[in-house]
């Protein structure tokens, strides 16, 4: 029997922002976790989390990677297999272990850990993640079969993109469903034709059956070209945020582009105080914004606004465990369409990461760490 592989090459950032990561060739391979895997990584989907990690990171040195799929190489000698996985198997990893022995932890709930997020589990954000050729995971209940009819190029954005937009989706349609009993068409207004916004659009198209009829889905970005995949997607407008326009420019663009005057829903995929804003200006009475993106700010949002035009503003970091089994299935059945992507080499990260910071990149960049 051939001896057993030791060494690996694995993307680390050593120093935040604007250091660049490095390229290691002769890393050495996690241990096999006692109640958990070690797994061969297949892909790794580059999220925009990762831009964030690089520029604010937890720990130093990283693996980054969250957006793992992956074929079990080894499963510890204590693991509760109740999946009955086995070597060789193809699974999706959902990444926000947690501290992994709490009740929401152990669900795959950790939002509601009393942890701090530094104190948890988080492949790619606390723990080395999936820009490498082997990561191990400390239990099997974070780990879930790829089905034969998912690829497993996009399998791995289960566990993160698609599960966060999916999330959201599922508050939104519960919010179409009231808009619905009181008006003849819902405007829903996606921010961000990434890939969560992509998603996002793919989700409703595939889970709204009242899409084509009763819901106005309209998807507006400051890249043009972008905009051309959500209309592939299936939304049914776009809007061009063009450089120079003012908030104020930029809020009639969008209420003009809607049947009834503006969105009753936001779901904003960039997160920004510029975003946020223009979005709470936009939105119809009663509307609801559901913030998802990362970018940062203090968006201005007056108490009295707020209040006599019943709006709600939800916040969303990804998904749980059972909403990631839940999608699986739905993209395991076809009613889901996956979103553009390009698979790309391991050494390629560096320089992949720039043109993620910048939004350049169309769909989503997988990264496949066993490809010459």
């Amino acid at each position: 029997m051939a001896a057993r592989k030791r060494t690996m090459r694995c993307v680390k950032i050593v120093n935040p922002f604007p250091t660049e990561g490095q390229l290691f060739t002769d890393e050495e391979i996690p241990a096999v976790p006692e109640e958990g895997a070690l797994l061969k990584v297949l892909f790794s989907g580059m999220c925009h989390s990762d831009v964030i990690m690089w520029n604010k990171p937890y720990t130093l040195p990283l693996t980054l990677g969250h957006e793992i799929v992956g074929s079990v190489y080894a499963i510890g000698r204590s693991a509760s297999n109740q999946d009955s996985l086995k070597v060789g198997d193809s699974v999706i990893v959902f990444p926000w272990c947690g501290c992994t022995d709490c009740k929401p932890c152990l669900e795959g709930r950790s939002v509601y850990c009393d942890l701090p997020t530094p104190k948890h589990i988080e492949h790619g954000i606390t723990v080395d993640g999936g820009y490498a050729e082997y990561v191990a995971v400390p239990k099997l209940t974070f780990l879930v079969k790829v089905p034969r009819t998912v690829p497993l190029q996009t399998a791995g954005m289960l566990g993160c993109g698609m599960l966060t937009a999916y999330n959201a989706v599922q508050t939104a349609m519960k919010k179409i469903d009231i808009i619905l009993e009181l008006k003849d068409k819902c405007g829903i207004l996606i921010i961000g034709a990434g890939g969560l916004g992509l998603s996002a659009i793919n989700l409703l198209a595939g889970l709204v059956p009242a899409m084509s009829d009763s819901v106005e889905v309209i998807c507006a970005d400051i890249m043009e070209k972008k905009l051309s995949l959500a209309l592939k997607a299936g939304c049914h407008g776009i809007i061009h945020l063009k450089d120079g326009e003012s908030g104020e420019e930029r809020v009639s663009k969008i209420k003009s582009s809607f049947h009834n005057g503006g969105p009753h829903i936001v779901i904003d995929f960039v997160g920004s105080t510029h975003t946020m804003n223009i979005s709470f200006k936009s939105l119809k009475k009663g509307g609801s914004i559901l913030c998802v993106g990362l970018y940062g700010g203090n968006p201005e949002m007056p108490m009295r606004e707020l209040i006599l035009g019943t709006y709600d503003i939800h916040g969303f970091f990804t998904g749980n465990l059972r909403q990631m089994k839940e999608l699986v299935d739905l993209v395991a059945s076809g009613k889901i369409a996956t979103i553009p992507y390009q698979v790309h080499r391991l050494e390629d990260a560096p320089k992949l990461i720039h043109r993620l910071k910048d939004g350049t990149i169309e769909g989503r960049a997988i990264l496949a760490p066993h490809l010459e």
